[in-house]
């Protein structure tokens, strides 16, 4: 008797483990995302981890072992295991409505690559190409009104084509989602940055007849977001309410993935760390002054670094963006702005903290700062509009104001012409 009743409180035990787990395990993979969109980061609240894989150019530093699938090429820089969170609280609230503006009834719709925009794409002309990917979504219109929420959307402040200098050059793109939602049933949540569906990726993009895709894959799983070779994997729950945090996300991500540009914000495994040459190469939007006199201390775990306002001279001098200095607010090539200004974060100058605490970047807060709300860059902006001038040929709106080639010492562009100081 003593045994049968222990062999069925063994049996209950079971059934109830059976049963009670997996929700545990769910509420627990929730809970791992929302505390990361809670967390008290920096800027927005940005928490990206960054690695980046070296290339010819010998441009870096770590490579996940979980991604052997990457297509590496000189000109391709790979940011590996990054994740990005934006605090969107106000957003949250607007999902529903912004979903429901932007749905569209695709039953009917036979077509595996679809247009993003109707009329727009035109495959006879030197473009870039954009394709939207999802992954294990359970509805086909839900995803595409996501895309079209996070895309071209007046009421979305973060919307891409809202952005320059997208806005502008947006005749330089085709943008195509594709017209079936891939399903990978293997997965493990977080730990793979969505690695396992890569070949589903793959052969979504395959349905598209387009040239050298640049690839933005939604998958509707929780584990943050990353750039590996041609394409950028994001993370979206679909009923998170997360659309605006999405667009900010995507905003970031395609500076890495088709601009090459650097995360400028400083992740908490670079706090505590300074930056030397054994790091790795720089993309370019941070400066490394190796011979100036920035004095670091190591507080709380995490470097404080000053410097001198003769260095912040010298940085202004022979920076990358040194012709830009004092751009973006106020009168071009003065230093002249106050916090009152709205504009005040985006005046071009020399500011620590790019990516490590000794580093200096060109604006104070950029969205590769992870602000969102700052857009990017001017000296950003630059570098943007060349890569699209070296991939289509040309460039049109704010690009025309930039001096793209960059103007000699002593000169400085105002509206895009290099003038003598």
């Amino acid at each position: 008797m003593k045994w049968l009743f222990v062999f069925l409180v063994l049996v209950v035990l079971v059934v109830i483990g059976f049963f009670v787990y997996p929700y545990f395990y769910l509420v627990e993979n929730q809970n791992i995302l929302d505390q990361n969109l809670d967390q008290n980061q920096p800027s927005d609240s940005a928490l990206i981890e960054d690695e980046i894989k070296d290339t010819n150019d010998d441009i870096v530093v770590n490579i996940d072992s979980n991604d052997s699938n990457s297509d590496t090429s000189p000109e391709q820089v790979i940011d590996q295991d990054e994740e990005i969170f934006y605090n969107d609280d106000a957003g949250r609230g607007n999902t529903k409505s912004y979903l429901e503006d932007n749905f569209v009834d695709l039953s009917n719709v036979s077509e595996n690559c679809v247009e993003l925009i109707p009329g727009h794409n035109n495959m006879n002309k030197n473009r870039i190409n954009i394709v939207y990917v999802g992954i294990d979504y359970e509805n086909k219109n839900n995803f595409y009104a996501l895309i079209k929420s996070t895309f071209a959307y007046d009421k979305n402040p973060y919307s891409l084509l809202k952005l320059e200098p997208w806005t502008s050059n947006k005749s330089k793109f085709n943008f195509f989602f594709v017209n079936e939602i891939g399903n990978v049933t293997s997965r493990i949540v977080r730990e793979n940055r969505g690695s396992e569906a890569v070949s589903e990726i793959n052969r979504l993009v395959d349905l598209c007849d387009a040239d050298d895709p640049e690839i933005i894959a939604l998958i509707n799983w929780s584990f943050g977001s990353g750039n590996f070779g041609k394409m950028t994997r994001i993370s979206y729950l679909e009923n998170s309410n997360l659309v605006e945090m999405a667009s900010k996300v995507i905003n970031h991500e395609l500076g890495h993935l088709i601009f090459v540009l650097e995360d400028e914000y400083i992740s908490n495994d670079r706090r505590d760390r300074l930056y030397a040459p054994g790091e790795g190469k720089l993309k370019g939007t941070c400066y490394y002054m190796p011979n100036a006199e920035i004095n670091c201390a190591l507080q709380n775990n995490k470097y404080v670094c000053s410097t001198t306002d003769n260095v912040i001279a010298e940085c202004q001098e022979s920076s990358p963006w040194r012709d830009l200095i004092g751009n973006g607010c106020g009168k071009d090539g003065v230093i002249d702005c106050d916090e009152s200004d709205p504009n005040y974060y985006n005046e071009v100058g020399c500011y620590l903290g790019c990516k490590f605490p000794n580093l200096f970047m060109p604006e104070r807060k950029s969205i590769m700062h992870g602000d969102a709300d700052y857009g990017y860059g001017l000296y950003e902006t630059r570098r943007i509009c060349n890569v699209i001038k070296k991939r289509t040929g040309s460039t049109s709106g704010i690009c025309n104001t930039l001096c793209l080639d960059g103007c000699e010492l002593g000169e400085q562009c105002i509206n895009g012409t290099c003038i003598k100081d």
